[in-house]
């Protein structure tokens, strides 16, 4: 990234405005590395996080970094923003005194700095009306009113206008606004997607929401084109036809931000046609690039090779969803699609934008879970809209399959947890058997409530002193018991049994590809490889209290339909051991 001030404000600020959250963030976490003392960066770096939905380390970071000192308008109304966004992480029965606490901080800087600024006005208004104080609202409204017409007219002033008509039900009113703010140069992603956010909060009528329709989203995939003249499941000579109907379903979803690999054919021309309508391609690799060259883009021939670079070079993302080599471990596949799946979705919870998934597929049913067909299941077993644009495949039934067969079997997909409770090793041995029947056993009750009586996700458990090892075959699951351990501890008291420290858990997870061996020592099951590792350098940095998720594991509970519990975006951290760095994610369940 780029180390000139003026440069990292731009990029930062430009992705922000594409929703690109997460890029936004990490732009200004750069900047201020250089610029330590700059309040514009850290506005930046606490608006991004609170945009993405990370309420607890945006407050945390408002906090560290002293913005409430500033007497200025935005920063005095991020905090007010970050209280307005506490309140919507409470049970919807006590929502009414955080909103009216919101309410009244952005009511304070609108009287403090003389009534004449539309952006408080408004916000106070609509928490009113969140805080059953409809009186109040619709006065505040009414200034807003009053106020965004002697405005010069821009996108948040004609927003700030139709969210006051809203509020004083003037449905009429509040479209034509609208209207006018998104026909505007300003109505980007970003704002359009938190204007609509807002108004769905407030109840808008589906007429009002009509006005902010936002950009698609999709997770894209397909048969890698075969070779001119090769039987193939995507013969080469309808190319063209695929293309035009890849543009005519772009066209009519209104899809401008898409996730998938890049192999030749489909994948490829999803990415070109998103880039030529100006939209975002978010490229994950399933691993090292050269082999998956070799693997997915040489064997189409022609000038499959240079599209790829291109599309590579103009990528607004590329990550690898796995380190290493191929060395035929089909499982590397899935894992790269339930990631790019998982990274749609979360992007979808940014946005607050549709979700799709379409594919180019022969209609061929298989067993496999990698692979085009296995990639429609999945995301059609998760509940989610899929679409087919169909080719003819030209393979002779006894033609061999497109893709090699695996050579390695004794990989899957799992999550990994590692955890242990800070303070242990300054126990005594008089202590011990008290922590081993207290703690590990509140513990051990914690993950069979978690489990429900059904152990069938739990795959592998073990414990060494204070250290606890868990591999599951669901990220839900696993993100489930680690909640419930971190709840269970923290009520845990020892004080009456001669300890009086309260025990802290911390645990770090990990979801990916795993090989699974029967170890020779124990005899025992035992699970192996670069993602468990990964999972037992992110525990030592995770804080007391809390879990610590990479964004694998984030994007698998994106995916999840159960939505038990999201994720919040805390940066990109310096694993224990120099093991490298990792985009964290701190676990949250979700509010009910």
């Amino acid at each position: 990234m780029s180390t000139d001030h003026h440069e990292t404000i731009q990029s930062g600020q430009a992705a922000l405005a594409q929703g690109e959250y997460l890029a936004a963030y990490e732009y200004a976490l750069a900047g201020i590395e250089h610029f330590p003392d700059d309040d514009q960066l850290k506005h930046l770096a606490v608006l991004a996080l609170a945009r993405m939905g990370a309420t607890r380390q945006a407050s945390k970071l408002y906090q560290e970094y002293q913005l409430a000192e500033i007497n200025e308008v935005d920063p005095l109304a991020l905090g007010a923003r970050l209280k307005k966004d506490m309140a919507l992480m409470q049970s919807q029965q006590d929502q009414a005194p955080y909103f009216e606490d919101a309410a009244r901080a952005y009511e304070r800087i609108f009287v403090d700095f003389g009534r004449n600024d539309y952006y408080p006005a408004i916000n106070a208004a609509s928490l009113y009306m969140l805080a059953n104080e409809p009186d109040l609202a619709r006065e505040l409204a009414a200034e807003t009113v009053a106020l965004c017409e002697q405005q010069e007219a821009n996108y948040w002033s004609l927003a700030s206008l139709a969210e006051a008509r809203l509020l004083l039900g003037e449905i009429d009113a509040c479209k034509q606004a609208l209207q006018q703010a998104c026909a505007g140069e300003y109505a980007d992603i970003a704002s359009k997607a938190a204007t609509r956010k807002q108004f769905k909060m407030l109840g808008a009528p589906d007429q009002v929401l009509a006005e902010l329709t936002l950009p698609g989203i999709i997770h894209f995939a397909g048969h890698i084109i075969g070779a001119p003249g090769a039987q193939s499941r995507y013969p080469a000579e309808q190319e063209s036809e695929v293309a035009d109907q890849i543009n005519a379903f772009l066209e009519q979803h209104n899809v401008m931000i898409g996730y998938g690999s890049l192999a030749a054919g489909a994948d490829i021309q999803f990415a070109e046609a998103l880039l030529e309508r100006g939209g975002e391609v978010n490229i994950v690799l399933p691993f090292d690039r050269d082999d998956f060259i070799e693997a997915s883009v040489l064997s189409a021939g022609g000038d499959w090779l240079d599209r790829f670079e291109q599309v590579m070079q103009r990528a607004s993302k590329v990550t690898y969803s796995a380190t290493g080599t191929y060395e035929g471990n089909s499982v590397l596949f899935h894992n790269c699609s339930l990631y790019a799946m998982g990274l749609a979705c979360l992007r979808r919870s940014h946005l607050g934008a549709p979700v799709k998934q379409v594919v180019v597929w022969d209609g061929e049913q298989t067993n496999m879970a990698a692979g085009t067909a296995g990639d429609r299941a999945t995301w059609q077993r998760l509940g989610h809209e899929s679409h087919v644009i169909a080719v003819q495949s030209n393979r002779s039934k006894q033609a061999a399959p497109t893709a090699p067969a695996p050579t390695v079997t004794n990989s899957d997909l799992t999550a990994v947890v590692f955890g242990d409770v800070a303070g242990f090793s300054k126990l005594s041995d008089r202590e011990i058997p008290i922590f081993v029947e207290y703690v590990m056993g509140t513990l051990a009750r914690a993950i069979d409530k978690a489990l429900g009586g059904d152990k069938s996700h739990l795959r592998s458990v073990n414990t060494w002193g204070d250290g606890i090892f868990m591999v599951f075959d669901d990220a839900d699951v696993a993100a489930a018991c680690a909640n419930h351990m971190l709840v269970a501890l923290q009520n845990c008291d020892l004080t009456d049994k001669g300890i009086e420290e309260q025990p802290q858990l911390r645990l770090g997870a990990n979801y990916g590809p795993v090989f699974q061996f029967t170890d020779p020592i124990t005899g025992r099951l035992n699970f192996f490889g670069h993602q468990v590792n990964t999972a037992a350098r992110i525990e030592p940095i995770a804080p007391q209290g809390e879990v610590y998720l990479t964004e694998s594991f984030a994007a698998q509970l994106a995916l999840h339909p159960a939505q038990r519990f999201a994720a919040d975006y805390v940066g990109e951290m310096q694993l224990a051991k120099n093991f490298g760095k990792s985009r964290m994610y701190l676990l949250k369940p979700q509010s009910t």
